[in-house]
C-alpha cells in the first residue's frame, strides 16, 4: 500500500545521483540541481520524497522515524536504479536529516550504494538531541499551533538522538568514498558532527570540506 515517488532526469545509462531531503521537505529541494545542465551532462540525477513526504505518503499522514525503516523503504528505487544502469549503483547526497540517514541507506545495501555525499547532516548522537523548542513542539497545546509539516518533521528530529545511537557501531562497516560538507555557521547542526565522522568512518575513504563562512 506504499508508493515511492521520485523524479528523474538525465539518461538512465549514466552514473546515478540520488537526493535525499531533510525535514521538512520534499524532492522540490533538489530542483535546482536537477536542473543544471553541468550535472546532467555528467549523471543520470533523481530526487526522491523520502517516505512520510510529498507524494510518498505514509498511512495516516505519518512518518516513519526510523533509519532502518526509512532504508528499507527507499530500497526499491535503489533496486531499479542499480537494474537500469546496469550495476554501476547509486551515489547518495544527503542533506540536514537526509545526510543522517543516508549511511543506514549505504549499510543496508552496501551492494547499491558507490559514494556518499553528506551535506550539514547531524551523526553524532550527543550533538543531535532535540532542542528545548523540539520538547515544546510536543506539548497539546503547542502542537496544535504548529504546522502539520511542522508536527511530522518534529517527530524526526525527536527520534534523532535514537537512531544515531542505533547506527553508531555500524558506521565502521561503511567502505563506500564518502565527502562531507560541513557549514561552519551552522546553527541547526552543529559542525562538530565532522569531528565525529572524521572519528567513526574508519574503513572509507573520507574527505571533508569544512566551509567557514557557510550555515546550514
Amino acid at each position: 500500500g506504499f508508493q515511492l515517488h521520485y523524479t528523474q532526469v538525465g539518461d538512465a545509462d549514466k552514473a546515478a545521483v540520488l537526493f535525499i531531503h531533510g525535514a521538512p521537505g520534499n524532492w522540490r529541494n533538489a530542483a535546482r540541481y536537477l536542473m543544471d545542465d553541468r550535472l546532467q551532462q555528467q549523471a543520470q540525477l533523481i530526487a526522491v520524497d523520502r517516505p512520510g513526504w510529498g507524494e510518498s505518503r505514509l498511512d495516516s499522514n505519518r512518518v516513519e522515524p526510523s533509519f532502518a525503516g526509512q532504508a528499507r523503504l527507499m530500497r526499491p528505487l535503489l533496486e531499479q536504479i542499480n537494474r537500469e544502469n546496469r550495476g554501476q549503483g547509486v551515489v547518495l547526497v544527503g542533506h540536514s536529516l537526509g545526510a543522517s540517514i543516508a549511511p543506514s541507506m549505504a549499510i543496508s545495501d552496501p551492494d547499491l550504494v558507490r559514494g556518499l555525499i553528506l551535506i550539514s547532516g547531524s551523526l553524532d548522537p550527543d550533538l543531535g538531541r532535540p532542542r528545548w523548542y523540539n520538547r515544546a513542539a510536543t506539548m497539546g497545546v503547542v502542537s496544535w499551533f504548529l504546522d502539520p509539516q511542522m508536527r511530522k518533521a518534529n517527530r524526526e528530529i525527536m527520534a534523532l538522538t535514537g537512531q544515531l545511537e542505533a547506527i553508531k557501531g555500524q558506521l565502521e562497516v561503511v567502505t563506500q568514498p564518502i565527502t562531507l560538507i560541513q557549514g561552519m555557521r551552522d546553527k541547526l547542526v552543529h559542525p562538530e558532527n565532522a569531528d565525529y565522522a572524521e572519528e567513526m568512518f574508519k574503513n572509507a575513504p573520507l574527505r571533508v570540506i569544512r566551509l567557514p563562512q557557510a550555515g546550514h
